[in-house]
């Protein structure tokens, strides 16, 4: 029996030493659970593994799209933007939506964004953002991209798919980039996954009858929405109602709103929104004095994508905008009707109305976005 354990002992020591490698297992592997490692972009991945920009795959493989594909460690990792990464991932990790070898990130967020979009089980991870611009391959140029994840926001210079975010919005909160204006008549505002157009969250914005309300995330841009001050826009919107019930009749109402110094002196302002079932253009000089002008049809219990183009470029400037609902044109400003459109410098995006309104809206927001060529619809 003593010579038979003596020739056993050395196999277990072979057998040992040969045994698989992890890279960030549970606990105590390289980069392990808890804490995951940071993302330069701004947000972080659980379990191990950085990604710089473009993004790598410590678990194996690149991160081809930005976004990480940790090596296998399990939940809680740092979400720089304000969302949080966890979820967990294991046998590989995953930095977004998908299964990834033997588990899933289930939903964290980073940056604000998405974590989950794509597969890691053999090292590719697609998507995913770092909060301010998109690490798939865009930036922020010079803007911040909110908490936009990859497949709603990359390359934008401006966007927010409210992946990032969860519950209440309260007055002057923080949410990522945004600062938020809750006041008036009892406005409710909250992100939540009731009815998001896709993703899993969107803005939800309730508003009784009554007077004025406003529920807004809003931003700077000092320097200009867009360089060539020549400023395209998406969003998409939903009511919540039957037939006209639903929607903000008989008072001036936005979902979109910018504010810039005029050339004359003061500040001027446009803002885009409904004009009881259709949609609008406002624009306000800096005497006070305002003009709108209205097209198309908007319904309730139906996300339309609202697109716009508001060019102000050129020397002289083009002073032109143009408004789409679903791919269809439906107002044309032209340069006779005599707007200036200076260089917007703070905007903001929500529900915003004026003037009393006679029934409650309920009112849903997703996937807006500010670039300096057509933002398409998702």
């Amino acid at each position: 029996m003593r010579a038979f354990r003596w020739l056993i002992l050395p196999v277990v020591a072979l057998l040992t030493a040969c045994g698989p490698e992890t890279s960030g297992g549970d606990g105590g592997g390289a980069g392990g659970s808890g804490g995951g490692a940071s993302s330069s972009g701004g947000g972080a991945a659980s379990g191990g593994g950085a990604a710089s920009g473009g993004g790598t795959a410590s678990g194996g493989g690149d991160a081809s799209g930005g976004g990480t594909a940790a090596g296998g460690g399990t939940g809680g990792g740092d979400a720089s933007g304000g969302g949080s990464a966890g979820g967990g991932s294991a046998g590989g990790g995953s930095a977004g939506g998908g299964s990834a070898g033997g588990g899933s990130a289930g939903g964290g967020s980073a940056g604000g964004g998405s974590a989950g979009g794509g597969s890691a089980g053999g090292g590719s991870a697609g998507g995913g953002s770092a909060g301010g611009g998109s690490a798939g391959g865009g930036s922020a140029g010079g803007g911040s991209a909110g908490g936009g994840s990859g497949g709603a926001c990359a390359g934008l210079r401006y966007c927010e798919d409210f992946e990032g975010y969860n519950g209440a919005v309260a007055n002057n909160q923080i949410l990522g980039p945004w600062k938020a204006t809750v006041s008036g008549t009892g406005p409710v505002a909250a992100v939540d996954g009731q009815h998001p157009k896709n993703g899993f969250r969107a803005l939800h914005v309730q508003v009784p009858a009554g007077g004025p309300a406003r529920a807004t995330l809003n931003q700077r841009a000092d320097a200009g929405i867009t360089p060539s001050n020549n400023v395209f826009g998406r969003a998409e919107i939903f009511y919540v109602g039957n037939a006209d019930a639903g929607l903000p009749i008989g008072v001036h109402s936005t979902f979109f709103a910018a504010v810039g110094a005029a050339a004359d002196g003061g500040n001027a302002s446009i803002n885009m929104g409904g004009g009881g079932n259709m949609a609008q253009f406002n624009y306000h000089w800096p005497a006070g004095t305002e003009q709108s002008q209205k097209g198309g049809t908007i319904t309730t219990n139906t996300w339309h994508c609202i697109q716009w183009q508001i060019d102000g470029s050129g020397n002289p400037p083009k002073d032109t905008a143009k408004l789409w609902i679903d791919g269809t044109l439906a107002v044309n400003v032209t340069a006779a009707t005599g707007w200036d459109f200076t260089r917007w410098t703070s905007f903001d995006f929500g529900f915003n109305h004026f003037q009393t309104l006679g029934n409650a809206v309920d009112f849903y927001l997703d996937d807006v976005a500010l670039d300096d060529t057509m933002i398409p619809c998702r």
